[in-house]
């Protein structure tokens, strides 16, 4: 079977690090271009020794290659906003990756086939696909009034775009926690912690429930929904 061609859209951070991932993974997809604007970003030059082919022109080089069909938008918000109608009008699959939330919100654990026809889709932020299920897993036992999300990351993993993103972060994720994970109230804190070494990134959850629970059937319920199944989890009260 042959490989669905998939490009990255943004040389940033996010993209770089995305393109890692993908070659990482031997699936049913190949990275056949890494685009930014930036002739001189790291990441493009990253690309290069991996031998991905690259360019500087941005979303007109995905444009002109109609063999790409899958697009990870890896730039900002406010340009996936002007990037989506050029990738719907050329048929092309747009996996956002930018709290822009054109497209439903998608948290592959929770929700992922109720979405898989979609032409674009919204992966809201890093902190939001962290906590969502975990939110959700809870919401399912017993019904949560309130989740508050706090996300807290290295100062230098943020880049520009990312920065320019922070209101856009706060309200698509906690939108996410909300429609996807089934809170009633929402908020989501980032947190950027300039400390040296830099931190790993963590995310801390905080739930609101009114009525008694059963601990052993929480747990077991993210377990269920998140990737801790083979990790201890720690519930405060």
């Amino acid at each position: 079977m042959s490989k669905v061609k998939a490009a990255i859209l943004g040389s940033g951070n996010i993209g770089t690090d995305l393109m890692y991932k993908i070659l990482k993974n031997e699936g049913n997809m190949e990275l056949a271009l890494l685009a930014g604007i930036d002739p001189e970003s790291e990441g493009l030059a990253r690309a290069v020794a991996k031998g991905i082919r690259t360019s500087h022109h941005g979303i007109d080089a995905i444009m002109e290659d109609p063999d790409i069909k899958i697009v990870f938008d890896a730039t900002s918000a406010k340009a996936h906003k002007l990037n989506a109608p050029s990738l719907r009008e050329k048929g092309k699959l747009a996996i956002d990756m930018t709290p822009a939330a054109i497209g439903p919100f998608v948290v592959p654990t929770v929700n992922l086939h109720e979405h898989i026809e979609a032409m674009n889709v919204n992966l809201i932020s890093c902190g939001g696909q962290a906590t969502t299920p975990l939110v959700h897993a809870v919401n399912r036992v017993v019904p949560v009034h309130y989740a508050e999300v706090i996300a807290t990351a290295a100062s230098v993993s943020i880049g520009p775009g990312t920065r320019q993103n922070v209101d856009e972060f706060v309200r698509t994720t906690a939108n996410a926690v909300r429609q996807v994970g089934g809170a009633k109230l929402a908020r989501a804190i980032p947190v950027f912690n300039p400390a040296e070494p830099p931190i790993n990134m963590t995310n801390s959850v905080y739930a609101v429930v009114k009525d008694e629970f059963d601990e052993a059937a929480v747990i077991s319920s993210i377990q269920v929904f998140t990737l801790y199944k083979k990790k201890p989890i720690r519930l405060e009260f």
